[in-house]
């Protein structure tokens, strides 16, 4: 498990430095991600992938989350709810450079009414 965190670590940070991974993961948050507004103001954030821990411990590290990747029947789950760790999402969805541009531009819009 180790050595799986250290290649993680390394690829992300070759990912960060390569000029199309935060487009890629845009679009990557526009096919897989949900805005969940929960009652209660427990928001979350989350994203998954069948069979893929690796993509998403990319995306974890990226975000720096401290949150851990769950699995069900070979399909991964990363789920955010601490504010501070939704806004570094939220941030890098509402980037120019890197803006969602389908439905989930508007989740993101309803999202963020209630989002504080």
């Amino acid at each position: 498990m180790e050595s799986l965190n250290k290649l993680t670590g390394s690829m992300t940070k070759s990912v960060k430095s390569s000029r199309y991974f935060e487009s890629w993961l845009s679009g990557f948050i526009e096919a897989k991600g949900c805005f969940c507004l929960r009652t209660g103001n427990n928001h979350s954030f989350s994203i998954g992938q069948y069979k893929d821990k690796f993509l998403l411990e990319m995306i974890k590290n990226y975000f720096i989350l401290s949150n851990n990747i769950k699995i069900r029947h070979d399909f991964y789950l990363l789920e955010v709810y601490k504010k501070e760790s939704l806004r570094k999402i939220v941030n890098h969805c509402l980037s120019s450079k890197n803006p969602l541009l389908g439905a989930k531009a508007k989740s993101l819009a309803l999202f963020l009414t209630k989002f504080k």
